[in-house]
């Protein structure tokens, strides 16, 4: 896939509580030209947000503290217009409240840096 230079100005917050996923896709998406800020858990995502207000949230569901529907439900409370994506390998209840709180999209992981890029450019140009 040809690197999308026009990225340079997109800033994501990457959410997961484990560093090596973390830093995997941190790269992938630096590599894209994209800003990309840290979260290790649910309140650390909650400050994080608010702090850089960034133009898309990639959360994990299964985090320490506050679980990634929570915080997905207290970041869009108070900002109706963030664009959150969920990147996990759970189904069910978690998924289904995370996007009945408006949740934008489920990515499943494992993922495909290419399908990763893919779909964070989606919906960022949507």
């Amino acid at each position: 896939m040809e690197r999308d230079r026009q990225n340079n100005e997109a800033s994501i917050l990457l959410v997961d509580d484990q560093p090596e996923i973390t830093e995997i896709f941190k790269t992938i998406l630096e590599d894209f030209g994209f800003r990309v800020f840290l979260a290790g858990d649910g309140y650390e995502a909650i400050e994080a947000y608010f702090k850089y207000k960034p133009d898309l949230v990639l959360m994990d569901l299964s985090l320490i503290s506050v679980d990634g529907d929570v915080a997905c439900e207290k970041i869009l409370e108070r900002d109706p217009h963030a664009r959150i994506i969920l990147l996990t390998a759970l189904k069910g209840d978690k998924v289904k409240r995370a996007l009945k709180a408006g949740a934008i999209d489920v990515i499943t992981k494992p993922i495909s840096a290419v399908e990763l890029v893919k779909r964070v450019n989606f919906h960022l140009k949507g």
